[in-house]
C-alpha cells in the first residue's frame, strides 16, 4: 500500500495499521464523528421520504461518489504536499519529519 493510501486509511479510521502522525478524524469527539452522524441520519430521513426500506440506490450512489471524490482529493493534496516538500528541501517521502 502507498503511503498516501495508508495516511488515508488512518485519517478515516480504516486502518488496521494506523501511520504514526497521522490523526482519526472519525474517532469518537473528532471532528468528522459529529458531521459523518449527519450524514447518516440525513440518508435516512430521505430514504425514509422516499419510502425505501433502509436505503435507496441513488443516495448510495450520492454517498458512495462523495467518498470517491474525497479519497482523490485528500490523495491529490498529499502528492502536491509532497512536492512541496521536495521543493522546500524536505525529504519528500511524505511521512512526518
Amino acid at each position: 500500500m502507498k503511503i498516501c493510501e495508508a495516511v488515508y486509511e488512518t485519517v478515516i479510521g480504516q486502518s488496521l495499521q494506523p501511520v504514526a502522525g497521522a490523526n482519526d478524524l472519525f474517532a469518537d469527539a473528532q471532528p468528522c464523528d459529529a458531521l459523518y452522524e449527519s450524514v447518516y441520519c440525513a440518508a435516512n430521513r430521505l430514504c425514509a421520504r422516499l419510502g425505501t426500506e433502509g436505503e435507496d440506490a441513488d443516495v448510495q450512489i450520492l454517498l458512495d461518489s462523495w467518498q470517491r471524490i474525497c479519497r482523490l482529493v485528500g490523495y491529490e493534496m498529499f502528492r502536491c504536499g509532497e512536492a512541496l516538500g521536495r521543493a522546500a528541501g524536505g525529504s519528500g517521502s511524505g511521512r512526518p519529519e
